[in-house]
């Protein structure tokens, strides 16, 4: 007896592709995704991503909250993933804004309170 796999591994390559997409493209404060935009990441209807995202969700590939009033998800956690090259690249470059950010932030700091804070 031969089982077809295709629809098995289809379903894989979704989810494959949905975590792709959720580590490359959102930065970490912006996880709050619109349903749509996974529907178009993943090329399928906004009904078969809340499927995807539910067996995502209990598979624990992600963490998040799905809202269906407003056709959105909101992604805490993925599971981390093998970077490739231009990935880790992508990911150096986010880290220099924060290292920046977190900069910006100190001298601010140090500018409000030149009492509290030594240098």
């Amino acid at each position: 007896m031969l089982i077809d796999v295709t629809p098995l591994l289809l379903f894989r390559a979704k989810l494959y592709s949905l975590t792709v997409f959720i580590h490359c493209s959102r930065a970490s404060q912006d996880r709050t995704i619109p349903l749509s935009t996974i529907a178009e990441q993943t090329r399928l209807s906004v009904e078969d991503v809340e499927y995807l995202l539910m067996k995502s969700l209990s598979a624990h590939l992600i963490e998040g909250i799905i809202d269906g009033v407003d056709g959105t998800v909101h992604v805490s956690w993925a599971q981390p993933r093998v970077l490739g090259i231009d990935q880790v690249k992508s990911l150096r470059d986010r880290l220099d804004t924060w290292v920046g950010k977190v900069h910006t932030t100190l001298l601010s700091v140090e500018a409000e309170t030149p009492d509290l804070v030594a240098s």
